[in-house]
């Protein structure tokens, strides 16, 4: 789940705060947000959460960490701070 935290300045929504946790209960499965980047054009404000997919695995005490670098964009209209689209981008 991504979290968007905006405050009303004016007539414009400007973004606070980002946050993403991981939804449901998945054994052996992680998320770690690492950064946030935001870039406004025009009444789009395009947010990139960008973290770290890690998958662990363990057959009979032999385990291993499997971690991949994963990037989503986030697009949202200032002017009503409503959600425009969502993606998770490639590598």
């Amino acid at each position: 789940m991504i979290s968007v935290t905006q405050t009303k300045v004016g007539l414009k929504y400007v973004i606070n705060n980002v946050v993403s946790n991981p939804i449901g209960v998945s054994t052996g499965v992680s998320w770690s947000q690492t950064a946030y980047g935001q870039v406004t054009n025009g009444n789009t404000t395009t947010v990139t959460i960008v973290g770290l997919f890690s998958v662990n695995l363990f057959v009979e005490g032999l385990g291993s960490i499997v971690t991949t670098p994963v990037s989503y964009s986030v697009n949202i209209d200032n002017r009503n701070g409503k959600l425009i689209s969502a993606k998770r981008l490639p590598l």
